[in-house]
């Protein structure tokens, strides 16, 4: 509860430092330990208070743009078309007519021409499939629509631009076709590290691969989300079903599902 309430206090718009935010949450920290050694019941209170300014130090990020001068949104201002050459973080979300990929910007190439190293994440959406060949952690570009994100619509409903600023996003892209994304190939192999951090997400998109050939029906999809948290070929009736019965959450993964394996495995 405390940590929840740091990170509305935080999206009051009340300005803050993580600076200062880190060495109250060290103090507190420091207090904490030595109450509990003691066995205080005082304990409990710059325990809420330590989370509670974790909680504002973790909604920062959300609510400032990067200070980065090299990061992209600080370079794109305005939709504008460009072409990007980064490295896709994530197993791209295929659907039927689109499909959305999350690249990690390294440079950015203007339309006269001029390029320049860059940093960031950018969402793209890609008007069909990508090519079937590009894995998380490959280098590819992409001709692209960019365009900081926006938020239209009613004060107090769901607000994507945050939504995506919580995850490092702060632009989005359009790309009409898959003809405008290319791989980019080395002639050396990637380090030991970069096959290592993308390992996870590689595995990802293989048993997606295989769910997808294996179970073509709508179950296929069903089992996607749950397993792999992909719910791209979940049908929208069929969506609409879960949310009626109240059990949208069996399609996503969390903890709570994790430790339930665990316990029945165990048991």
């Amino acid at each position: 509860g405390s940590f929840a309430a740091g990170m509305a206090w935080a999206a009051t718009g009340v300005e803050g430092h993580e600076v200062y935010y880190l060495t109250a949450s060290a103090i507190l920290a420091l207090a904490v330990f030595y109450l509990y050694r003691r066995r205080s019941p005082a304990a409990v209170l710059p325990l809420g208070l330590l989370f509670f300014l974790l909680g504002a130090l973790h909604a920062q990020p959300a609510l400032q743009p990067p200070a980065d001068p090299a990061h992209i949104a600080n370079l794109v201002a305005d939709r504008q078309e460009v072409c990007l050459e980064g490295i896709l973080r994530e197993s791209p979300e295929a659907k039927t007519d689109r499909s959305r990929l999350l690249m990690g910007v390294e440079n950015i190439r203007w339309p006269e021409g001029k390029a320049q190293g860059a940093r960031g994440l950018v969402q793209l959406t890609l008007d069909g499939t990508p090519p079937p060949n590009l894995l998380p952690g490959d280098r590819f570009l992409a001709r692209t629509v960019v365009s900081p994100v926006h938020t239209y619509g009613t004060p107090g409903t769901f607000d994507y631009r945050k939504f995506l600023a919580h995850q490092g996003i702060w632009l989005t892209g359009w790309v009409d076709s898959p003809i405008y994304l290319l791989e980019v190939h080395s002639l050396k192999p990637p380090p030991f590290r970069h096959r290592l951090r993308y390992l996870p997400e590689r595995l990802r998109h293989h048993l997606g691969l295989f769910l997808d050939q294996a179970l073509p029906g709508p179950e296929g999809g069903v089992y996607k989300a749950i397993l792999l948290g992909d719910r791209s070929r979940v049908a929208p009736q069929l969506l609409e079903q879960f949310k009626a019965t109240g059990t949208i959450h069996l399609l996503a993964i969390s903890g709570l599902h994790m430790g339930l394996l665990a316990a029945l495995s165990f048991g």
